[in-house]
């Protein structure tokens, strides 16, 4: 070795042992959540950083230069920490405090988009955020969600594709899109996850409990929050999906930050596709259906979003319009609906909301060339929602009260050459209002200083026009235990619930049948009632490993018991509906998650199982269900699998003649993969990708084509 080669080495070791890199982790203290984009700085040579996704950092510093500096950890509406350099630790997790608002004493922080469902009784949450999303870079959240336990998807193409959850019907989920509800937009009180890009998403929460009081109002099953992304800067993107079945999606979206205070944003999506089957309600669950190959189908949606924020004020303008158009020889479907949203975020802890929405359907149907049967659905509905909170030494006090304005008009005619010939004309209407208040404490143990609680109490009330009454009440408690790099946290909650028929229920089912000892009346649908109780363990361990960084694994036990559901059930040649059904259900579900493993890979495995009491009220639920996904990033390349399985199941349906049918479906796995490439030539990012979903087809046309095998190449540019 000669002297330059050793005074070359003898450099760069000195270099070395000069440099110290510096790893943690800045949580909330109260939620233990990660806080993103967290500022990590040493006070006095000004070197620093910001927290990622997960709440991590990593900083590489001169130790000469900071030998006598302190390092300050700081997020926008928390207490600042600042930690001299000598007791700085290695691979240690930071907990921030939320500063405390004293009655007499108010603090100006950044506004922020409101979140009810995280002040609510503690539940369990499932979050995907951005990075998560990307990752698995699927065009649809019906697909992506797949990866979560104790949810399940169903529906088709032209009924939209929902959300189950716990074994609930998808009415009894609550799906948000940035506060507005999207179960309005359709006659069955669903949610379609086909409506929103996935791509303009920057968070979906998933929320796992019957009794929630200030988001979950006849949510029996839980609630979906869906977050749009904010822009920053400038930007745009462009996508183009082409697959099976001469299915096309074209997607568009659009960030426009304008001056210091305002933002505007907009995303837009065309779907077209050539279903070659029906949609014939008594072939639900059968392996084949009717063909067609003359339908056609056409979905788009429009979503503009205005912000204007500064210090504690925020205003959001939110305009969103979706429209369908089904079309086959005789028969034709036209919906549009239109959502209007205000929110508005102002000083002093008030949260104002105004939502308006304006949704017709038409329904053609040709009984012969010359003459055909009209249907028409309009719905108007007009909500307003308040919210104040109090921040008080150890807790918080949350009020939330939300006014509804309902119209329906339903409509049957019949129109020949000539004439329209009005048969049928209804108009419903109906006013309702709810207030909520939740009160929470926080209480650290003297003697175990690692061990706090939170605890949760609260009451809802719900009134309407048509003479519904009703007080529920809800209470839970979040024990936390942290001990160096591990965390454990146990959930345990109970809470009623009740959910009020919506007009389109009241026009559909305006007849039924109450069953006494006595006699047989005719009276309007009464409200239905839930009571469930959750039990839930969590735990989070930070390891600091390149090669198994963080493991979280959960395990949840849940309890629900659902009375007065309308019961539908043959009698002689007419249908009898009876709102006598009542069913419990008891399930358990566990996930296991390892995250960034050698910085590339991340894990996830989960499993439910379900005990259903009554199956003519909730059908076709598997009694098992299970899923692993692998993500794998190498530089450019991405890398998708999942493998889920769903369990057997039994259900009933009516055939054509009106006849009720039992029947049981076997169950199946199946497999999505995606592969993609994603190559950047600044300042535009290309991405190429190819999925397959169903890789193995087992399940067919089944489940119409939500689980039929499916093929998609995608095109995509982004400035």
């Amino acid at each position: 070795m000669n002297l330059k080669t050793l005074l070359i080495i003898l450099i760069f070791f000195s270099f070395a042992l000069a440099q110290e890199t510096l790893i943690g982790r800045v949580l909330d203290k109260e939620t233990s959540r990660p806080l993103t984009g967290a500022d990590v700085y040493f006070k006095i040579s000004k070197i620093g950083t910001t927290t990622d996704q997960e709440g991590f950092f990593k900083l590489t510093i001169p130790r000469k230069n900071v030998s006598h500096d302190s390092l300050v950890l700081h997020y926008v509406g928390y207490h600042p920490m600042v930690i001299p350099f000598h007791l700085v630790q290695q691979k240690k997790i930071y907990y921030l405090q939320a500063q405390q608002l004293e009655l007499e004493q108010p603090i100006e922080v950044e506004a922020e988009r409101l979140n009810l469902s995280r002040m609510d009784i503690p539940h369990l949450t499932r979050s995907i955020r951005a990075e998560e999303i990307r990752r698995y870079a699927t065009p649809e959240l019906a697909t992506l969600l797949r990866t979560i336990p104790a949810i399940r998807l169903q529906g088709n193409e032209i009924d939209g594709k929902q959300l189950e959850i716990r074994g609930s019907n998808a009415n009894e989920v609550n799906v948000y899109l940035d506060g507005v509800l999207l179960n309005d937009l359709s006659s069955s009180n669903t949610a379609d996850l086909s409506l929103v890009p996935v791509d303009n998403l920057s968070k979906i929460e998933i929320h796992k409990t019957a009794h929630m009081l200030l988001n979950g109002g006849g949510a029996f099953g839980g609630v979906v929050n869906l977050i749009t992304k904010q822009p920053e800067k400038l930007g745009a993107e462009l996508k183009m999906r082409s697959g099976s079945f001469n299915s096309r999606q074209y997607f568009g979206n659009l960030g426009l930050p304008m001056g210091q205070n305002w933002t505007f944003s907009y995303f837009g999506q065309l779907a077209t596709m050539n279903p070659k089957i029906e949609f014939f309600p008594d072939e639900r669950f059968l392996p084949d259906k009717s063909e067609n190959n003359a339908i056609k189908q056409k979905k788009f949606s429009h979503y503009v979003n205005l912000n204007f924020q500064k210090a504690s004020y925020l205003l959001n303008g939110k305009l969103f319009y979706y429209g369908l158009k089904y079309k086959k020889p005789g028969w034709q479907d036209n919906r549009k609906t239109l959502i209007l949203s205000d929110q508005n975020q102002l000083p002093g802890g008030f949260n104002l909301t105004l939502n308006y929405l304006n949704s017709a359907d038409e329904v053609q149907r040709y009984v012969v060339s010359t003459s055909k049967d009209l249907y028409d659905y309009h719905s108007q509905r007009f909500n307003v929602r308040l919210f104040k909170s109090c921040k008080l030494k150890k807790g918080a006090f949350k009020a939330f009260s939300e006014y509804w304005h309902e119209r329906l008009t339903r409509k049957f005619s019949i129109q020949d050459s000539s004439t329209v010939h009005l048969l049928e004309n209804l108009f419903f209407y109906d006013n309702r209002i709810s207030s909520s208040i939740l009160y929470t404490f926080t209480e650290r143990s003297d003697s175990l200083k690692n061990l706090s609680w939170k605890v949760h109490f609260g009451l809802r009330g719900d009134a309407s026009a048509s003479g519904y009454r009703d007080l529920t009440n809800a209470a839970g408690a979040l024990i936390t235990w942290r001990q160096r790099n591990h965390q454990w946290r146990l959930l345990l909650s109970y809470g009623r619930n009740v959910r009020y028929p919506t007009l389109f229920e009241m026009a559909l089912n305006r007849d039924f049948t109450i069953y006494t000892l006595n006699d047989t009346t005719q009276k309007k649908l009464e409200a239905e009632y839930s009571q469930s109780f959750d039990l839930g363990l969590k735990v989070i361990s930070d390891y600091f490993s390149y090669f198994l960084p963080q493991i979280e694994y959960d395990i949840s036990f849940f309890y629900r018991t659902v009375y007065n559901k309308l019961l539908k059930q043959p009698f002689g040649e007419y249908l009898v509906q009876a709102q006598i059904g009542r069913n419990r259900t008891l399930g358990f579900e566990g996930a296991i998650r390892l995250n960034r493993i050698l910085g590339f890979t991340n894990l996830q495995a989960g499993f439910t199982r379900l005990y259903i009491t009554d199956r003519l009220l909730y059908e076709f639920k598997p009694e098992l269900q299970a899923n692993v996904a692998a993500s794998f990033i190498h530089r450019n390349f991405y890398l998708n699998l999942t493998y889920f399985y769903e369990g057997k199941s039994y259900g009933w349906y009516y055939d054509q003649l009106n006849r009720l049918r039992t029947t049981r479906l076997n169950g199946y796995a199946d497999m999505d993969v995606t592969l993609g490439l994603q190559t950047v030539h600044l300042p535009l990012n290309f991405q190429l990708q190819l999925s397959v979903y169903n890789l193995f087809d087992r399940a067919g046309y089944r489940y119409y084509y939500l689980n039929k095998r499916f093929l998609q190449l995608t095109l995509g540019v982004k400035y």
